[in-house]
């Protein structure tokens, strides 16, 4: 397995010294490296790279695009895993695409990452809709107005999924 120091190394010669490293050798790159400098500069570069990603998925959203709004999503998530909201919204693309095996599986890891907050439940009740899991998206509806009791959308889908569950119940009884 490769070191920090030898891929360093391997790659010394291939290099061209930056105005910011005040000692170009090996020990000074990974100096530098570990830097708050670096750090800074690198939190900057991601941030900014974080926005343009998110600009762009939900640009490509909007033109219902949902593939590159995917992927620009997921390209997100590699600079910030803990963003919820990216989550939530891979979730509605896979919804709008009709994909039930990963809508539920995004709500759910942001639901995780904001417990308390609405839209993750109603994420997961629209994913379990989709699936015509109805219980569990009652369920879910449900949590989401324990936390925002004066949602209409989630009361109208909650109602929606109350509905969908004694028509499924009835039409088992029935056959």
């Amino acid at each position: 397995m490769f070191r920090k120091w030898d891929i360093v190394e391997i790659l010394y010669p291939l290099t061209s010294p930056l105005p910011e490293v005040h000692d170009w050798s090996v020990h000074g790159i990974l100096q530098y490296a570990k830097s708050n400098a670096f750090k800074e500069k690198y939190e900057a570069i991601s941030k900014k790279n974080l926005a343009d990603l998110k600009l762009k998925a939900a640009d490509s959203f909007k033109k219902k695009e949902y593939v590159n709004a995917i992927f620009f999503y997921t390209k997100a998530l590699e600079i910030d895993s803990g963003d919820a909201a990216l989550f939530s919204n891979l979730s509605l693309c896979m919804h709008r695409m009709g994909d039930g095996e990963m809508a539920p599986k995004d709500a759910v890891r942001a639901q995780k990452l904001r417990p308390e907050w609405p839209k993750a439940h109603y994420r997961i009740g629209a994913a379990f809709m989709l699936l015509q899991e109805y219980e569990v998206a009652i369920q879910a509806f449900e949590f989401g107005l324990c936390f925002d009791p004066t949602n209409v959308e989630m009361r109208e889908a909650h109602r929606k999924a109350m509905t969908c569950w004694e028509k499924s119940r009835f039409a088992e009884e029935s056959e």
